[in-house]
């Protein structure tokens, strides 16, 4: 029987749409954490001579460089970088330490690691270039044994690595990560953060799990952003013991 025009409507209008059938797996994030997640997303930049998080932009990297070491100073100074990937930072870094510095270059990944390590060992003059080791490590948990050190470094550098734990929503691992950092760094030395978080955010994250191992008092915050991306350079210091 042939249904009146508006009984059609009104059943179109009360009878919802179909279901779409059930995932079998429903869609998991990233693991950041995993190894394999690293090696893998590296396999697939195997093409690149470099890869930067944020910005690719060599002056604001030389800026970041820049920011390891005093002015006019040729005091030699002991730097770990980490979260290192394959970024174009470790050459300036390099070129901007005072003389016989040393300099370790750090990350998760092993795929990075090679990549780094052939990289600088292709380009980088030795007799001009500060001391350096590529180790591959998990910063949440290294220590100063992994690289080969029997000081805390005096600066530590971290372009992204934080920001990592923070998108996705690991609050244990940054927590976890601040205090190995602070373990790691001498007692007068800096850390040294690029991030592109407001840095009011990224306070009040170092605030809640950082508050009680550095002086956020005496924090400095330089703005690096230019017209395509946004940069914030955060320098932080331990609190006295």
């Amino acid at each position: 029987m042939l249904l009146p025009c508006r009984a059609l409507v009104s059943r179109a209008l009360t009878t919802p749409p179909p279901l779409p059938p059930p995932l079998s797996t429903p869609p998991q994030p990233p693991s950041w954490s995993s190894a394999n997640f690293w090696n893998s997303y590296y396999d697939r930049k195997a093409g690149a001579a470099s890869f930067d998080w944020f910005t690719d932009d060599a002056a604001l990297l030389q800026r970041i460089a820049t920011a390891t070491s005093p002015p006019n100073s040729n005091t030699p100074l002991s730097v770990l970088h980490i979260g290192a990937g394959t970024s174009s930072l470790a050459e300036l870094l390099h070129a901007s330490l005072p003389p016989n510095s040393t300099l370790v270059h750090t990350d998760f990944s092993p795929t990075a690691i090679a990549a780094l390590t052939a990289r600088l060992d292709a380009t980088l003059d030795a007799t001009l270039c500060a001391k350096h080791q590529v180790v591959q490590a998990d910063i949440r948990t290294a220590t100063l044994a992994a690289f080969n050190q029997t000081a805390p470094f005096d600066v530590i550098v971290d372009k992204g690595t934080l920001d990592v734990f923070v998108h996705a929503h690991s609050d244990p691992c940054f927590a976890q990560t601040l205090a190995t950092l602070h373990e790691l760094l001498s007692p007068t030395g800096r850390y040294i953060m690029a991030t592109n978080d407001e840095p009011e955010l990224r306070f009040d994250m170092l605030l809640k799990h950082g508050g009680n191992l550095f002086d956020l008092s005496t924090m400095t915050i330089q703005n690096l952003s230019d017209d395509d991306v946004e940069i914030s350079l955060l320098t932080l210091k331990p609190k006295a013991a």
